[in-house]
């Protein structure tokens, strides 16, 4: 499986509560082939295909105005909230 990490430009200062919901519902309408997680301002997405991911990627950014310096993947490693996430192999470690 590969991920994809999105970080939206807004943050969660004004409220996290109405971003999340703001974000489920554009997530839940752009029928997307993979799953997705929220967190606070972030979206990790988890996919079989690193193509449909990237298509689901482009999908999302297009849509919620993500912040691309901020956006990671495909990839089958990723870094989030100090702890490495290792697809191939299943480890979870602190990075």
């Amino acid at each position: 499986q590969h991920l994809s990490f999105d970080q939206a430009p807004h943050g969660r200062s004004f409220s996290p509560y109405i971003l999340h919901c703001c974000l489920m519902r554009k997530l839940q309408n752009l029928q997307h082939h993979n799953q997705f997680y929220i967190y606070p301002d972030n979206i990790l997405s988890v996919g079989q295909d690193r193509e449909s991911l990237r298509r689901d990627m482009i999908r999302i950014q297009e849509v919620t105005q993500l912040n691309e310096t901020e956006t990671a993947g495909p990839t089958r490693r990723l870094v989030y909230l100090g702890l490495a996430i290792n697809w191939v192999n299943g480890a979870l470690e602190m990075a």
